[in-house]
């Protein structure tokens, strides 16, 4: 209630037996969850040496025909470089781009048509090989 009252907008709808997040709630809960990621892997990559390739690499994207060789790519990767660790997050397209803009992604794969003016990318026909990638 009093985060309610400071931030001027209604968290929760409270039943007798229950109560639930509003659509500024989900925002907030959301955005909370965000930085708390951030944190985490920034916390985790101050950590690591310089003397090997080492790391996390967060990559959002949507579950579909590009998870096979997403996947085949990671494990190829993985095997060169074992102290490097993948984090896979498979939502909707606006929330992938939501969390890469807010830093907690460090890749994502969507498909068109998204508005690429903000990101670097790569566009690649449907139909390309991933190979070139390795």
């Amino acid at each position: 209630m009093q985060m309610e009252e400071e931030l001027g907008v209604k968290l929760f709808r409270r039943g007798k037996h229950n109560i639930l997040l509003t659509e500024d709630g989900m925002l907030l809960r959301r955005r909370a969850q965000g930085i708390v990621d951030l944190a985490e892997k920034t916390a985790k990559e101050l950590k690591h040496g310089e003397e090997m390739v080492s790391g996390e690499v967060s990559i959002g994207c949507g579950e579909t025909q590009n998870m096979r060789p997403l996947s085949e790519m990671i494990a190829s990767f993985q095997q060169k470089y074992p102290e490097v660790s993948f984090h896979i997050y498979t939502a909707i397209a606006d929330d992938v781009k939501e969390r890469l803009e807010n830093g907690v992604l460090d890749m994502g794969l969507l498909l068109e048509p998204v508005e690429v003016s903000r990101y670097h990318y790569i566009r690649m026909p449907i139909k390309e090989k991933w190979q070139i990638f390795h």
